[in-house]
């Protein structure tokens, strides 16, 4: 469907109409030069497109981006999000259309894991009393740091393994933190 490389801007910038029509994402707005959104009524797409000069003179463009759902999106927590060997991490760019597509789809997908205030739902599977942090698991993630303070003060008599929790997913650069915790 997407080509291997896009070697001018124009293709890149057909590939990248292609993945949000895709998706039903067909009202496209320029954002500034070589940085698009396209939208439907529940999601937006941000795709930004740029020379890739990395494998010597062969020269081609890559994409990068992020997906969110609009009833989310002014909630803390981090909507725009992409799957990487199975683990949540900060969106990438891909040279290849059609893994930056996949990506794109498996985002979309992701988003349904999050309810209407941008929570998603996990279970506490360790948590250490006397230094007040621990760590859960939820489907999008195997480990996410959480921290006393980030409980309620009525939740944090309930703080024990295995109880179900819900909260926002963060990345503040030392990997997912949990935000905003209530427990179930």
């Amino acid at each position: 469907m997407f080509p291997h490389y896009c070697p001018t801007y124009s293709e890149a910038e057909k590939c990248a109409d292609e993945i949000a029509k895709s998706h039903g994402l067909i009202n496209k707005t320029i954002i500034e030069e070589k940085e698009f959104s396209y939208e439907n009524e529940e999601l937006i797409l941000l795709i930004r497109i740029f020379p890739d000069n990395w494998h010597g003179s062969t020269s081609c463009y890559s994409f990068s981006g992020g997906v969110a759902r609009k009833d989310i999106l002014t909630q803390e927590g981090l909507p725009f999000n992409k799957f990487e060997r199975g683990q949540f991490s900060r969106q990438q760019w891909r040279k290849v259309p059609s893994y930056f597509a996949s990506d794109i789809s498996q985002a979309i997908i992701n988003l349904n894991q999050f309810d209407k205030d941008g929570k998603i739902e996990g279970v506490l599977y360790e948590w250490r009393t006397e230094r007040g942090f621990g760590f859960a698991k939820c489907h999008l993630v195997s480990k996410v740091f959480l921290h006393i303070k980030d409980f309620s003060f009525k939740d944090k008599i309930k703080i024990k393994e295995g109880v179900r929790i819900k909260f926002n997913l963060l990345d503040e650069g030392r990997g997912p933190k949990g935000s905003n915790i209530v427990v179930l």
